[in-house]
């Protein structure tokens, strides 16, 4: 729901500081929150190992979403 996804991109900002999260619009109530996009992997890598500490449900790595 888009509430949630609002509430998951302030815990992103305000736990791990990264700035680079939108919001896609999946279907009438899913969305999907996004971080990047990333120019190499070193930060890719540790963008991930932040959002890892949140204990959120699912974590995916997207290419070209």
């Amino acid at each position: 729901y888009k509430d949630s996804a609002e509430s998951m991109i302030n815990r992103i900002i305000e736990e791990t500081k990264l700035k680079n999260s939108t919001i896609k619009k999946l279907s009438k109530t899913k969305y999907r929150v996004l971080i990047g996009p990333f120019n190499d992997i070193k930060n890719l890598e540790n963008s991930f190992n932040k959002i890892k500490l949140l204990n959120f449900e699912n974590i995916e790595i997207l290419k070209d979403v």
